[in-house]
């Protein structure tokens, strides 16, 4: 016995029933990780107002033999004393979600954008902080119309070290734009293996750079752009710059009428502590 019937059209038969399917995670963009803050001095909680206090440097003297040094033939040296004051800012990042949007979503976006604030406001930390790079003024080396050399680097790192003196033992850290790394990994003293030595956490194999001739190499987007194409990196010590906060930035839930806010909010100030202890590195 024949079978008969209207044969099924692909493309028009049972659309109509084919069900949307959502992923089960909401894939939130990118941010810049927060590189440099952790890299310099954080001061107490600076109120309304720091004063970190500048002590400069004394000069010792020669005294002949004959000198009364009982006391009428004793010179003294002028004790430089200046300061630094830092003063605070108010950063807010703010986030509404109704509550009629919420019911009609797959997923709840409250987590998503919890860490979104978390991670908008440490990135707007470290902006803020690689900002003062760009004003430097005693080391400076490169253009901004040329890409990043060995010798550049070279010579921006003895004067750094040379502006530290004492400090310099304490290590030196090299910041560079992500954009500057094809730079960074062009040039053979710093990945090749003949300098490093051949090694699974190598440049060359890992596409890591860790150190360079003693310096911690350390690759951020958060790093100064005066225009396009130009980078504004540094080589600095620890106490070149300097961070105080009174509020660190927490995201809090709140209840609105029919809504839940995320509140965000963080009070700091920065500044630059000693212009000698870093140096700009400015790079195409």
């Amino acid at each position: 016995m024949a079978i008969t019937g209207t044969a099924q059209t692909p493309g028009a038969s049972l659309s109509a029933w084919v069900q949307d399917v959502w992923d089960s995670e909401i894939d939130r963009l990118c941010y810049q990780l927060q590189k440099f803050v952790p890299l310099i001095t954080e001061k107490k909680p600076l109120n309304n107002k720091l004063h970190i206090q500048l002590h400069g440097n004394l000069t010792p003297g020669t005294v002949a033999s004959t000198a009364d040094m009982s006391g009428h033939g004793l010179t003294f040296s002028a004790n430089t004393e200046t300061e630094k004051t830092i003063t605070p800012g108010i950063v807010a990042l703010n986030v509404s979600i109704n509550d009629s949007v919420g019911w009609r979503m797959q997923n709840d976006p409250e987590d998503t954008f919890k860490k979104s604030i978390e991670m908008a406001m440490a990135q707007k930390e470290d902006q803020d902080l690689l900002s003062l790079i760009i004003a430097l003024t005693t080391n400076t080396e490169g253009s901004y119309a040329s890409p990043l050399s060995k010798s550049d680097f070279l010579s921006l790192q003895a004067k750094v070290k040379n502006g530290l003196g004492e400090y310099a033992g304490e290590g030196l850290n090299f910041i560079y734009h992500n954009l500057v790394e094809d730079s960074v990994l062009n040039i053979d003293a710093f990945v090749s293996a003949s300098y490093r030595g051949v090694t699974q956490n190598g440049p060359a194999v890992s596409g890591n750079m860790e150190t360079g001739f003693g310096t911690k190499f350390v690759p951020c987007g958060n790093v100064n752009s005066p225009a396009a194409g130009q980078y504004a990196c540094s080589i600095f010590g620890k106490r070149a710059f300097a961070i105080s906060r009174n509020k660190r930035p927490s995201v809090e839930v709140q209840r609105f009428g029919a809504a839940n806010w995320l509140i965000c909010t963080s009070d700091y100030g920065y500044s630059t502590v000693r212009d000698q202890y870093a140096g700009l590195l400015k790079s195409a």
